[in-house]
């Protein structure tokens, strides 16, 4: 039985393969002009090959990948649509004009303590690392 469970899979791999080719594009090279000129760890520049690919399209590394820094504290780590003040019914825009909004909002897990700051008007949440 798992023989021909296994004959027909691979009938239908190949019956699916042969439907939908693969297509082989060729990457050329370039050296069109990076839209930021100035890259931070938010770019992720983890190595040295992707340092060149920055510079050659212009760009200089400031700060590399995250995971590579030494000094994390104050950095925002997520910037997010998701709003947990929305989510608590904490949102400024939805309480009453005068109303207390209690802030700052911290997140902590078994190693470090996250600032949550707020930007209403575009609708965002920035975490950033604390300690």
């Amino acid at each position: 039985m798992n023989g021909i469970r296994r004959d027909i899979l691979e009938m239908l791999t190949g019956i699916r393969s042969e439907a939908s080719p693969r297509r082989s594009i060729k990457i050329i090279p370039n050296d069109f002009p990076y839209p930021e000129k100035k890259l931070d760890f938010h770019a992720n520049v983890f190595n040295a090959r992707a340092r060149r690919f920055y510079e050659r399209h212009g760009a200089s590394v400031v700060e590399p990948a995250f995971e590579t820094l030494s000094a994390t504290t104050g950095k925002t780590v997520m910037t997010t649509r998701y709003c947990i003040r929305y989510q608590l019914n904490l949102c400024p825009g939805m309480q009453p004009p005068g109303s207390p909004v209690k802030g700052p909002l911290r997140l902590k897990d078994a190693h470090h303590t996250y600032r949550l700051d707020f930007d209403c008007g575009q609708c965002r949440m920035f975490v950033t690392l604390e300690r």
